[in-house]
C-alpha cells in the first residue's frame, strides 16, 4: 500500500512537470509586481501570470519581485548652473495706494536778518500844546493804511468821507496833505462836521485854454482833525 502512495505522489509530480512545460506568457501585474516558480535543484525560472501557488509543482518555489525597484537615495546636490540672460522689462504695475502722512519736520534755522527797507513818506503835522481831541491816520486811495477812530466811506472817484468813532463837541480842524504828490496838481479840498469830514480829490488840466477838473483818487493822503 506504501509502494501505490509513493508511486502515486511521483507520478502527480511529473504530470506538473509536464504541464509547467508549456509556454507561459511573462506578465506584471497591475501594481507592477512579476511572479514566477523557481527550481532550485535545475536552476530553473519561469514566469507564471498572478501569485497563485498552484502555479507551481512541487520542486518549484514561489517567487515575485517588483517591476520598479523601490526608490533610491536622494543623490547631493548639484554645482549651481550658470547664471541665465537677462529677462525682458516687466509691464509697469499698478500706482500704489497713497502713503501715510509723515511726521513734521524739526524747525529750521532762524533765516539771515533782511535788507533795511525804504523811508516811509513824511507823517502830518503833530498835535499842538493846547489840543485836547484830535484823530489822524493814513488813508490810501481804497482804504486805511493806519490809523484808530474812524472809518472810511468811499462811495465814488476822488470822494471820501471820514466818520469820526467819537464825534468832537466842536467843529475840529482839518488839514489833509498828500502822501504822494501826482504829476499834474491834485489837490484835495476838506468840508468838516462834529462827527465827520468830508474831502473831494481832483485833478486840474488845461485843454487850450479851459482849466478843467477831474475827480480821481489819490496814491494816499495823510489827514489830522484837531480840536
Amino acid at each position: 500500500m506504501r509502494k501505490i502512495t509513493v508511486v502515486v505522489a511521483f507520478c502527480i509530480c511529473l504530470i506538473g512537470l509536464i504541464i509547467a512545460g508549456f509556454p507561459r506568457y511573462s506578465i506584471a501585474d497591475g501594481i507592477g509586481e512579476i511572479y514566477g516558480c523557481y527550481d532550485q535543484l535545475a536552476g530553473l525560472l519561469r514566469i507564471v501570470p498572478d501569485s497563485n501557488p498552484d502555479n507551481c509543482t512541487c520542486f518549484e518555489t514561489s517567487i515575485s519581485w517588483n517591476q520598479v525597484g523601490p526608490q533610491g537615495l536622494q543623490g547631493a546636490q548639484g554645482i549651481q548652473g550658470i547664471q541665465g540672460l537677462k529677462g525682458d522689462k516687466g509691464d509697469k504695475g499698478d500706482k500704489g495706494d497713497q502713503g501715510i502722512q509723515g511726521i513734521q519736520g524739526i524747525q529750521g534755522d532762524p533765516g539771515a536778518t533782511g535788507a533795511k527797507g525804504e523811508t516811509g513818506p513824511e507823517g502830518p503835522a503833530g498835535v499842538a500844546n493846547g489840543i485836547t481831541t484830535a484823530v489822524h491816520g493814513l488813508v490810501s486811495g481804497s482804504g486805511v493804511l493806519s490809523g484808530t477812530g474812524f472809518t472810511i466811506e468811499h462811495n465814488s472817484p476822488g470822494v471820501y468821507r471820514i466818520w469820526f468813532t467819537t464825534p468832537f463837541t466842536d467843529w475840529p480842524t482839518c488839514t489833509v496833505t498828500l502822501a504822494y504828490p501826482t504829476i499834474g496838481g491834485q489837490t484835495c479840498n476838506v468840508a468838516v462836521n462834529p462827527g465827520f469830514f468830508n474831502t473831494t480829490c481832483y485833478t486840474t488840466s488845461i485843454v487850450g485854454s479851459v482849466l478843467t477838473y477831474t475827480l480821481s483818487d489819490p496814491n494816499a493822503f495823510f489827514f489830522i482833525c484837531v480840536q
